[in-house]
C-alpha cells in the first residue's frame, strides 16, 4: 500500500487490479494519470507530461517492473510513480526527493509514503534522538547521513532506486538510475536543457490559471519567467528589494578599506562542504553525531556519482528537494502548488 497521507476522511483512493486499496491520499484530480490492462497497472501522481491514452500505450508493452525503467527515463515532470507488472509492485520518487518514498513493514506487509511520519504512524515507530542532533549540522549532513529517516524502522528510498514489493517476500531498493557521462558538447548539452526545461515549465502551467514565479535577475529564475510568460494563462512575478538597500553601499566601502587582500580558499580534497554543529551544542550531541559519522564512514558508502563534480551536483539538489518538499507542504495548506522545475529529473540529468 502506498499511502500520502495518514488516512483522513474526504481522502481519495486507487484501488489495485485486485480491488484492494493501493494508494490513498489527498491531491488534485490533475495531479493523477493512470492506466490498466488486465492485472497491470500504472499510476503517476504529481506534475507529468503524459496523457493516459499514451501512459496505456506504455504498460501494454511492459512484462515486467523493471520494463518500467524506459517510462522513468522518458518522462517529464515532477511525480511519484507506482506500477503493478506481474504481480509485483514497483514505487519511486524522484532523483531529487522532491517526491520521496519512506518505507517500512507492518505485520510483514511493506507499506510506503511520502512522508515518514505516515509509515511511523502505521509502524508504531518512534524518534532516534541521535538523528535528531545529527539534523544541527551546518549545512547539512554528510553523503549517506543525509538521507537518514528520523524514525526507527523507517527508511528513505536512496538515490536513483525504487523499492521493490514482491507479493510474497519484502520491500528492497532496485537501482534503476546511474549518472550519465558528461560528454556532451556545452552547445548540444544546452540547446537540450531548454528544451527540459520547457517541458518542466509547461507541467505546471498546462492546468493553472496563475503562475507566480520569482524574479531576482538572476540567470536562474529569468529564465524560468520568460519560459513561463508564453505559456501561462497569467504570469505574476515577484521581486524582493532588502528595506535597506544602502547596505549594499556600505558593505562595499568597508571591503574597500579592508584592503585587497583575497580571501582563504579551500583547497583540500572534498566531496562536500565540511559540515560543523553549532556553538551551542552539548558535547554529548556533539559526541552522537561524531559516532554517527565514523559509523558511516567506516561503512565505506559509495558516492551518488563517480566524480566528484556529479556527487556535490547530486547533494546540493537532494538539499533543495528536501527544501522544495517542506515548503510544498506549508503552501498547500493555502491551496498554492510550491513548484521547483530546476529539480525535476530530466532537468537534472541533462545539466549533468
Amino acid at each position: 500500500m502506498f499511502a500520502l497521507a495518514p488516512h483522513r476522511a474526504g481522502d481519495k483512493m486507487v484501488r489495485h487490479p485486485s480491488g484492494r486499496p493501493w494508494v490513498i491520499g489527498r491531491w488534485h484530480d490533475e495531479e493523477l494519470t493512470s492506466a490498466s490492462a488486465g492485472s497491470n497497472a500504472v499510476v503517476l501522481l504529481g506534475r507529468a507530461r503524459i496523457s493516459e491514452s499514451e501512459l496505456a500505450r506504455k504498460l501494454a508493452a511492459m512484462r515486467s517492473v523493471s520494463d518500467v525503467d524506459s517510462l522513468s527515463r522518458s518522462s517529464h515532470g515532477c511525480f511519484h510513480l507506482l506500477a503493478s507488472i506481474g504481480g509485483q509492485v514497483r514505487a519511486q520518487g524522484s532523483l531529487t526527493t522532491v517526491r520521496q518514498v519512506f518505507y517500512g513493514s507492518v505485520a510483514g506487509v511493506a507499506v510506503a509514503a511520502d512522508r515518514p511520519q505516515s509509515v511511523a504512524a502505521l509502524t508504531e515507530a518512534g524518534i532516534d534522538e541521535e538523528l535528531v542532533a545529527l539534523r544541527l549540522l551546518f549545512p547539512t549532513a554528510p553523503h549517506p547521513l543525509s538521507q537518514a529517516c528520523l524514525w526507527r524502522g523507517v527508511t528513505s528510498l536512496p538515490l536513483g532506486h525504487y523499492l521493490l514489493m514482491p507479493a510474497n517476500s519484502g520491500a528492497r531498493p532496485v537501482r534503476w538510475w546511474t549518472p550519465p557521462e558528461p560528454s556532451v558538447p556545452l552547445a548540444q548539452g544546452a540547446d537540450t536543457l531548454r528544451r527540459a526545461l520547457e517541458a518542466a515549465v509547461e507541467t505546471r502551467t498546462a492546468h493553472s490559471a496563475t503562475v507566480s514565479t520569482d524574479l531576482s535577475g538572476g540567470m536562474d529564475s529569468t529564465s524560468l519567467c520568460f519560459l513561463a510568460a508564453p505559456r501561462a494563462a497569467r504570469l505574476v512575478t515577484y521581486h524582493h528589494v532588502p528595506l535597506g538597500p544602502s547596505n549594499a553601499r556600505w558593505l562595499r566601502s568597508s571591503a574597500a578599506l579592508l584592503g585587497p587582500e583575497p580571501g582563504k580558499r579551500g583547497t583540500g580534497p572534498a566531496w562536500e562542504s565540511p559540515p560543523a554543529m553549532p556553538l551551542w551544542a552539548t558535547p554529548r550531541a556533539v559526541s552522537a553525531v561524531r559516532s554517527l559519522i565514523h559509523a558511516a564512514a567506516d561503512g565505506e558508502p559509495d558516492p551518488l556519482a563517480p566524480l566528484p563534480v556529479q556527487h556535490d551536483m547530486l547533494s546540493v539538489a537532494q538539499l533543495c528537494g528536501e527544501m522544495t518538499r517542506r515548503a510544498s507542504r506549508f503552501t498547500a495548506r493555502h491551496g498554492l502548488s510550491y513548484e521547483a522545475p530546476y529539480l525535476d529529473d530530466r532537468v537534472v540529468e541533462t545539466a549533468m
